[in-house]
């Protein structure tokens, strides 16, 4: 599993992940262009889909394993409140898509519908607690039938805490799907 590598052989994988996601829009018929290193490292976009006129910024994810998204809300988090932590790359970045390899599928996402749904989650954890409390302290939150999930875990690479949510595929009202 490539979140087991150490840190060269993700980023590595990572970028063979995105020229082949690339090359399916492409193929699929989207007007791509790769995003520049700094477009990649400072907005966190990873391809620009030209569209109607507009230049959409789509950030390119992958899941090895299950059946939904995972977002990374807090990049580090020592507790609610906490000054230093460190929000994560899916609640600061300027894509406006995430395009997910997904069960050989290419699935096509709207950011900002992730977002409110991960800040209303990061709200009831916080005022409401967690539903499973431990090291890896868990909140099932219920929204129109589906259930996501908001999890604290430790970073692979070094061990610290982070935040991720992880939200089921079909959860999304405006998806796109395309055969990878």
């Amino acid at each position: 599993m490539l979140a087991d590598k150490d840190h060269n052989a993700r980023v590595e994988g990572g970028r063979k992940v995105e020229q082949f996601v690339i090359d399916k829009l492409i193929k699929s018929g989207f007007n791509t262009t790769k995003a520049s290193d700094s477009d990649d490292m400072i907005k966190k976009v990873d391809v620009w889909l030209k569209t109607k006129g507009e230049k959409v910024g789509i950030q390119i994810k992958f899941r090895e394993t299950g059946n939904d998204i995972l977002f990374e809300v807090f990049d580090t988090f020592y507790d609610f409140h906490d000054g230093r932590n460190k929000k994560g790359r899916d609640m600061i970045g300027e894509a406006k898509k995430y395009a997910v390899l997904i069960n050989n599928k290419i699935v096509i996402v709207d950011k900002q519908e992730a977002k409110d749904v991960i800040e209303e989650m990061v709200q009831e954890a916080r005022c409401n607690g967690w539903s499973k409390k431990g090291e890896t302290s868990t909140l099932f939150y219920d929204d129109r039938g589906f259930e996501l999930q908001l999890k604290m875990t430790r970073d692979h690479a070094d061990g610290r805490r982070k935040m991720v949510a992880f939200i089921p595929k079909d959860y999304f009202k405006q998806s796109q799907t395309i055969a990878a």
